[in-house]
């Protein structure tokens, strides 16, 4: 079960959250928000550490502060992303991550 979910802590409790219904993963004032199709969920783990755990799994770091789903990305620029969210969210690509991102994408 491990393997298949991403596993959050959330206080005392482990959220057990399918990574298919995650769209991207943002951190802001030392949080991490993941915003999936139904719902955001707002831990205190490190982007570090939820990259790691979804490795192979079709996520890619595009930012310091931000991790997405290569399936919800919808256009792709030099210095953004548009994310099929239903609220068209545009999304920074830091220059540092530029060239792996693009990779991944295989542009």
């Amino acid at each position: 079960m491990g393997k298949e979910r991403l596993v959050v802590a959330s206080g005392r409790r482990r959220l057990l959250l399918d990574p298919g219904e995650i769209i991207f993963i943002e951190v802001m004032d030392h949080h991490v928000s993941i915003h999936c199709r139904t719902r955001l969920i707002k831990v205190r783990n490190s982007l570090n550490e939820i990259e790691k755990q979804l490795s192979g799994r079709g996520f890619c770091r595009i930012h310091r502060s931000f991790l997405v789903s290569l399936k919800y990305v919808y256009l792709c620029g030099r210095d953004c992303v548009l994310m099929n969210d239903g609220k068209d969210t545009v999304l920074p690509i830091g220059s540092r991550y530029r060239d792996a991102f693009a990779e991944s994408l295989s542009l």
